[in-house]
């Protein structure tokens, strides 16, 4: 049984195994390896279209990343009638003085 051998018209395989240290090159020997091997077999170099993936991929996130910016994030998070500073400052200075009218006293109903 030799390395290679036709298949016919069936899937076939090639199993290789590396022995060696980290950082030794075996990740590397089995690329070269299997791309030699399409090569070989005259299958196509599919080294233009995976860039032009992961080219579309990259794109793709980087405008995801953008919604993700904090001023996005805090206008998501915050309600429109909330985000001026204005109304921020006005919504808590109306919260510490119901707060302060309760602790006082002046606020109770009789």
């Amino acid at each position: 049984m030799g390395l290679l051998q036709t298949l016919g018209t069936g899937q076939g395989y090639l199993k290789a195994g590396f022995l060696g240290f980290q950082g030794s090159g075996k990740t590397r020997t089995a690329v070269e390896l299997a791309i030699g091997t399409r090569a070989f077999f005259g299958l196509p170099d599919l080294g233009p279209m995976q860039q032009r993936v992961l080219a579309e991929i990259e794109g793709r996130l980087r405008s995801g990343l953008d919604s993700m910016s904090p001023e996005a994030v805090f206008k998501t998070w915050i309600p429109a009638s909330m985000q001026g500073v204005e109304q921020m400052q006005q919504l808590q200075q109306a919260f510490w003085s119901q707060l302060a009218n309760i602790a006082s006293g002046s606020g109770k109903k009789e």
